[in-house]
């Protein structure tokens, strides 16, 4: 029995966010699960991230796409991807106020995505303010 009533609540957990309320707790139950983490946030394209965040984009969610950039895509060679969607990501409101608020070790992946991402990254990189 407690293995049918777990499978449940993984494949709740990880189903496409259709609030930013889901997607946010999406990303806080994945964090230390980059794989699952990045299939997760890749469900949503750029538009319908702005969409489905609204006005809702938190540190967590920053996070999160900290983890998947250095942890996925950048050792996976997928810098493009990596340097559209930090740059998506900083165009949502509020993202300034929240990008400060990213813990040390958050800024300290995104300053290393940066860094490989090279001078191409500039202006996104200001905004993450790393």
């Amino acid at each position: 029995k407690a293995a049918k009533s777990a499978a449940p609540q993984a494949t709740k957990r990880t189903a496409k966010p259709r609030t930013g309320t889901e997607f946010e707790r999406g990303c806080r139950s994945l964090r230390g699960k980059p794989g699952e983490l990045s299939t997760f946030v890749g469900q949503l394209s750029h538009a319908e991230l702005r969409k489905t965040l609204g006005e809702s984009v938190s540190a967590t969610i920053l996070g999160a796409y900290s983890e998947v950039f250095s942890e996925v895509l950048l050792p996976a060679g997928d810098g493009a991807a990596v340097a559209e969607t930090a740059a998506a990501l900083a165009t949502l409101p509020r993202f300034a106020i929240n990008a400060m608020l990213l813990t040390k070790s958050d800024k300290a992946a995104m300053k290393k995505v940066f860094d490989a991402l090279g001078a191409s990254s500039g202006e996104t990189r200001k905004a993450w303010n790393v």
